[in-house]
């Protein structure tokens, strides 16, 4: 049975479509292993340490080290799930933002426009179109599957929540600049999808607005991948007060719509956008910030339109 690699990007609403597929109730999707961000603790720790404040040619060794352990132990955790899963003769499922898979030196020589060496973590060989550090061989593993969202909804959402005090944490502004830049860069999912098929996949893409309109694709989607449709789900209970405590404050604010929601919210859906509308509201919210969020979005529209003409459609 086929793993299920989901690669999404922050404020794409990842979370929304993970609650729909209700992988809990779903008997083909292993139990009790972690569903995703597996890599998560390392880009914590690099945004720690300044990774997107300076080049890596300017680390020590012994930082170097420390983010490389952290990736050892992000390739191990995301084995366990999928060895849970094979142990079973079910699927694994996890969901990881492109941001997170992507081999730190190559979002060092993007960022800072310097040569890095490769990150690469675990066996196998890997080929010049792959970006991320995982290998080929690896990969294969999985089935790639993506989740896209209009870059006018995901870059504002990102800057907002970003620049709330949970964020903070002695992050200097140019080093979230350069976080968000590459969060938002719609070239980095592109890359992966066409990996994907260069690896012989047939990826599914799903988009956002398609996630909140219904559960008509959603259901496809999981019909697809192995799982039963009629599990899908459009409604649930809000996370209680009891539940939402257990969470960190920033678990809180990034899952805040979802936690307070009890079904789908039609009103974030993108639309037809209209980007001189759209930059206006974010000059009036962001004031100079504006500027860096239409940059993201203008960027990455051309990587967006790529890859929603490619989407699951009912």
């Amino acid at each position: 049975m086929p793993h299920i690699l989901l690669v999404s990007y922050p404020r794409s609403a990842s979370n929304l479509l993970v609650q729909m597929l209700n992988l809990d109730e779903q008997p083909a999707v292993v139990k009790d292993a972690k569903r995703g961000y597996h890599f998560m603790p390392l880009a914590m720790l690099a945004m720690e340490q300044g990774f997107w404040q300076k080049p890596l040619s300017q680390w020590s060794e012994d930082k170097k080290e420390r983010l490389r352990r952290a990736q050892r132990e992000g390739f191990e955790a995301l084995e366990k799930t999928r060895a849970a899963a094979d142990a079973t003769g079910t699927m694994a499922f996890a969901k990881e933002h492109s941001v997170l898979l992507l081999d730190p030196g190559v979002m060092n020589e993007y960022t800072f426009g310097e040569e890095s060496e490769r990150w690469k973590v675990g066996d196998g060989k890997q080929g010049e179109d792959n970006v991320t550090m995982l290998s080929d061989n690896y990969l294969s593993n999985w089935r790639l599957v993506f989740l896209i969202r209009h870059p006018a909804m995901s870059a504002a959402s990102l800057y907002r929540v970003t620049a709330d005090a949970v964020w903070q944490n002695n992050v200097d502004k140019a080093s979230k600049l350069n976080y968000m830049r590459n969060s938002n860069r719609l070239a980095w999912t592109r890359k992966l999808y066409d990996l994907a098929r260069d690896l012989g996949q047939d990826p599914l893409v799903i988009d956002a607005d398609d996630v909140i309109s219904g559960p008509g694709v959603v259901k496809l989607f999981a019909e697809r991948l192995g799982m039963d449709p009629a599990l899908v789900k459009t409604k649930w209970e809000p996370t209680s007060e009891e539940e939402l405590k257990k969470k960190t404050p920033r678990a809180q604010r990034m899952l805040s719509t979802l936690l307070a929601s009890s079904g789908l919210q039609r009103d974030k859906l993108a639309g037809d956008v209209d980007m001189a509308a759209e930059a206006a509201k974010w000059r009036d919210e962001f004031g100079e910030g504006a500027k860096d969020i239409e940059a993201y979005v203008r960027e990455s529209m051309p990587d967006y339109e790529y890859m929603r003409e490619r989407r699951l459609l009912c």
